[in-house]
């Protein structure tokens, strides 16, 4: 069976959920959110029609995932108008890397304010034990 579906018009693709989900993963590795804790609803403005499944023609539901506007069919997956897709994993990827960025300390960093403070300490000491 057929697992995406796209249409040579409008080049929009349908990709199930689980298809989705592990595209996300692959493109953000540390982010374990499910698709459901991800979407936004109503990320479409109202004047927009409602779009039909391909597959099933169910109305899909409006969202949004990643800063995109997208339509969901519970059963079949999630429809991606243009460039849509690669919006999302671009988003994604994105705020992957700059976490990464953020996260990234020198490991002697730590170790060494540590002993930046300590000789800080000991230097306001009224009286400086110096031994000769």
């Amino acid at each position: 069976m057929k697992s995406r579906y796209g249409c040579e018009r409008c080049k929009g693709l349908l990709v199930p959920a689980d298809e989705v989900q592990s595209m996300l993963h692959a493109m953000s590795p540390d982010d374990l959110r499910s698709l459901d804790v991800r979407f936004v609803d109503g990320g479409r403005p109202a004047e927009l029609v409602d779009c039909a499944c391909p597959i099933c023609s169910a109305t899909m539901s409006k969202h949004e995932l990643e800063g995109v506007a997208i339509d969901r069919c519970v059963e079949h997956g999630i429809w991606f108008d243009g460039k849509e897709l690669a919006a999302v994993l671009e988003h994604d990827g994105n705020a992957y890397a700059a976490r990464q960025r953020e996260s990234r300390v020198d490991p002697f960093l730590p170790r060494a304010i540590v002993m930046l403070r300590m000789l800080r300490d000991w230097w306001e000491q009224p009286e400086r034990p110096i031994d000769l």
